[in-house]
């Protein structure tokens, strides 16, 4: 079926369009509908289709049914294969060039690397609905409720002209995600637990909201979310409200690390800066309306330093980082040092690093956090003194 908002069954509740969404009560005749798909693993998918016309709607089901048969579709079928596409090639060359119907499947078969009995009857079975069903692993009634949602909030989403999103926990892995995909967010309050933010689409984008839709599967790896988009459904704006309460389809975790130098740095800041706590992917900072995405955070007490690990694959980057350094105190910067302008490298709180050499700019890291540390202490210290020579006599 064609993916379309107005076609997302629900109903507009003072000015909120509310889906109507999968829940537990739907778990019987999703049930019975999985049973019935896993004994079609390893059958032609145009069997199971055949069965699912010839199948009474359960009345629960209603115009969800056939949004649960395509999400079932997508999942049940494989990819079109590499391999099955050469075979059909190899045989089809061989009898453009005149080959015999023998010689054309033994060509094939030897593509395939197949025997030649089986090059005709696999010649079209990657194609379309012929195509045999694969059950995914852990695939039950849950996941087909929670995908089944979280579809109808991408399509809504996809309509959007405007967001607002509230953030608590893990919020660093969906701001970057977010902006991955270019869709940018603007700060609008910052405490110690939960980020207030504001989307907007950018000017001149014609399809802005499949950028914010695109953060849907990262969302729920935050403690607690609530995003509240301005949507389209049959030609009314309305409001979607969308929370971590919400049964929706969970994407795959963010890696641990997003390099092997990044994973190698994280090992060589631990080595050299004893005494500190490491923290991978702190929350981000704000600078003004936008966001600052340090890696790392060493934490001592109530003192944080911000370390940011870029690699500059885009040039134009750095002015925006070099802006966040003037703004942050306790935030270092570490750059590649053959991307690096020279004057840069001058800076005290930049620090040039070359592959296979992590140990060395870890210890420059260590090093600018133990000096500005240890003048602190001092400052402190001689102003602790200065207020007790002012105390009066006993």
């Amino acid at each position: 079926m064609r993916w379309h908002a107005d076609a997302v069954p629900g109903a507009l509740v003072d000015g909120e369009f509310v889906p109507d969404w999968l829940a537990a009560a739907d778990a019987p005749w999703l049930r019975e509908l999985l049973l019935e798909a896993a004994a079609f693993d390893g059958r032609p998918f145009a069997a199971l289709r055949d069965r699912w016309r010839q199948h009474e709607v359960p009345p629960r089901a209603g115009a969800r049914w056939p949004w649960v048969l395509a999400e079932l579709r997508a999942a049940l079928l494989p990819r079109r294969g590499a391999a099955a596409s050469a075979v059909r090639a190899a045989v089809f060359a061989a009898v453009a060039g005149g080959a015999s119907r023998a010689a054309a499947l033994a060509a094939g078969a030897a593509v395939g690397r197949c025997a030649v009995a089986a090059v005709e009857a696999a010649l079209f079975a990657d194609l379309g609905d012929q195509r045999c069903v694969a059950w995914p692993a852990g695939w039950d009634v849950d996941a087909v409720r929670r995908a089944v949602n979280a579809r109808w909030a991408r399509v809504l989403l996809a309509t959007a002209n405007a967001a607002e999103l509230e953030l608590g926990g893990s919020s660093r892995a969906v701001l970057k995600t977010a902006w991955l995909h270019g869709a940018h967010f603007r700060v609008r309050a910052v405490d110690a637990d939960v980020a207030r933010l504001e989307w907007l689409p950018a000017p001149g984008d014609a399809r802005p909201g499949r950028r914010l839709a695109a953060v849907l599967g990262v969302l729920p790896w935050a403690r607690r979310f609530l995003l509240r988009a301005s949507v389209r459904w049959r030609g009314m704006r309305c409001a979607l409200v969308l929370s971590n309460l919400d049964a929706l389809a969970v994407g795959a975790a963010p890696a641990e690390f997003d390099s092997g130098v990044e994973r190698a740095f994280a090992a060589a800041l631990v080595r050299e800066c004893g005494g500190w706590e490491l923290r991978r992917e702190p929350v981000p900072l704000p600078i003004g309306e936008r966001l600052a995405f340090p890696d790392f955070a060493l934490v001592r007490g109530a003192e944080v330093w911000w370390v940011e690990l870029a690699g500059l694959r885009q040039r134009s980057a750095l002015a925006g980082k070099l802006d966040v350094l003037a703004r942050v105190e306790r935030y270092v910067l570490v750059l590649p040092q053959e991307k690096c302008p020279v004057d840069c490298l001058g800076h005290a709180r930049v620090v040039g690093y070359r592959r296979g050499k992590l140990d060395s700019a870890a210890a420059r890291v260590a090093g600018i956090v133990a000096m500005q540390h240890g003048a602190a202490r001092l400052h402190a210290r001689d102003a602790e003194r200065e207020l007790d020579s002012l105390a009066p006599a006993p």
